[in-house]
């Protein structure tokens, strides 16, 4: 499931050339967007905090993925309705997206480690 969902979602969240490109495009598809990258993010956030996924994850890297969705919780919260060049250009936007690269690296790594 780290494969499947968990490194997509976070590719999503890090990938500020694609954000910049793609959210700010009138023709992007509706699955690429601000809302559908969170809503992506959320859903794989519920099957690793249910207790049968959480064994996939180390403490530390599980710790690192909560914190990060609470600082989308709360980022989202507080934007609501806004404009994505707005979300874009926000420094709390610019520190979840490093978390989400951290932990990106961080998972890669492990993987290419295991090979």
């Amino acid at each position: 499931m780290i494969n499947s969902r968990l490194i997509p979602a976070l590719r999503m969240l890090s990938h500020q050339a694609h954000q910049d490109k793609v959210w700010m495009s009138q023709n992007a598809p509706g699955y690429d967007c601000y809302p559908e990258s969170l809503e992506v993010f959320y859903e794989t956030w519920d099957l690793f905090n249910r207790d049968s996924a959480k064994g996939q994850l180390t403490s530390g890297e599980f710790q690192l993925l909560r914190d990060l969705h609470l600082m989308i919780k709360h980022f989202d919260q507080s934007t609501k309705g806004q404009d994505p060049i707005e979300i874009l250009k926000d420094p709390r936007w610019e520190s979840i997206r490093n978390k989400a690269l951290n932990l990106l690296n961080l998972l890669e790594g492990k993987k290419r480690g295991a090979r």
